[in-house]
């Protein structure tokens, strides 16, 4: 008999990440260096690499809110943290349109090519350069 996978059964909250800022911290350095192995010389390639790279950003983004006593589940709850945080807020723009672009690769097709990759790498590396020098 399958057991389907079961959240609880694992421990998991679906209200929150509730992770330490090291372990988001480590979280969003394994993405990044999964997302450098993908091999991207096809369309789904890419859009996973692209979608790894926003999840090393979410990761680098929760790590900070961390430290604030905050944390999210939700996609939309968090982009509202980081809009209303000064320390962060500048990270918001490069956050959404990655955001926006991962959720293109994961749920339409797109035709995403390395130029989107490319792009989605400068939005972390811009959001790296906001949250990184907080945490």
């Amino acid at each position: 008999m399958i057991r389907a996978w079961n959240s609880r059964s694992y421990g998991r909250s679906s209200k929150a990440l509730r992770l330490t800022k090291e372990q988001h911290l480590t979280k969003a350095v394994e993405n990044e260096r999964f997302a450098a192995t993908i091999d991207t010389s096809t369309v789904t390639g890419v859009e996973w690499a692209i979608t790894v790279t926003f999840y090393a950003a979410l990761h680098y983004i929760q790590a900070y809110l961390s430290t604030r006593g905050q944390s999210y589940f939700r996609h939309e709850s968090r982009g509202d943290a980081i809009q209303k945080d000064p320390n962060i807020r500048n990270a918001y723009d490069d956050y959404r349109e990655l955001y926006d672009i991962a959720r293109d690769a994961r749920y339409d097709f797109c035709n995403l090519q390395s130029g989107h990759l490319k792009f989605a790498n400068e939005c972390l590396v811009a959001i790296k350069a906001v949250v990184v020098p907080h945490l």
